[in-house]
């Protein structure tokens, strides 16, 4: 922030900076609201292009189908987003009372929210653990982008930068295979994949 104001721009930290100067915004905002861009503008789609690169490295079919078929593109997207989800869970805190299941839950009270279990609902989704991006529309809506007023304004700009990487490898190269085992490090709240060795050939 130190240095965007020894040097200012048009950028969107220039723009909060805008907006602290003007009292709409607390210094702690400005650097939370940071952090936030940074995870969701940044790591969630990290995780994205991760699980889509090990998924056609293990199914030389889906690599087929993303090079072949442009049109199925949006869908593998979506379904590598609904079966390997890069945020698991979230937490949010209840304003008022709130039932759940027949469940009292207190204003106050914080809840997990597990978005990767709710991803392979079988009451949504037909036969869930399985990856299937010819799923109709109406049956691949997923969680992965939260939904509703909690849904990412960035979700269209994260789906067109995994659609450059899946594309830019498909132009260059016949197929991914793996060249090593990859390792992982999930918590209860993302799925990482810290290391991940592949053979582009």
């Amino acid at each position: 922030m130190a240095d965007r104001r020894a040097h200012p721009g048009e950028g969107l930290i220039d723009a909060f900076i805008v907006a602290q100067d003007e009292g709409r915004m607390t210094e702690e905002e400005v650097v939370c609201t940071i952090f936030l861009f940074f995870a969701v503008g940044h790591l969630d789609v990290k995780h994205l292009i991760n699980h889509g690169i090990w998924l056609m490295a293990r199914r030389p079919e889906l690599f087929a189908a993303y090079r072949d078929e442009p049109e199925a593109r949006p869908g593998i997207i979506n379904e590598i987003l609904r079966i390997d989800t890069p945020e698991s869970m979230v937490v949010r805190l209840t304003t008022q009372d709130t039932v759940i299941g027949g469940t009292t839950v207190p204003a106050g009270e914080a809840l997990a929210l597990l978005i990767a279990s709710a991803n392979r609902d079988p009451e949504v989704f037909a036969d869930p653990d399985t990856f299937d991006h010819t799923r109709p529309l109406a049956a691949s809506q997923h969680l992965a982008f939260g939904s509703g007023m909690h849904g990412r304004a960035g979700q269209v700009l994260a789906r067109a930068e995994a659609d450059i990487v899946f594309s830019s490898i498909l132009a260059r190269f016949s197929g991914i295979e793996l060249a090593g085992e990859p390792a992982c490090a999930h918590t209860e709240f993302l799925r990482t994949t810290t290391h991940l060795p592949v053979r582009l050939r």
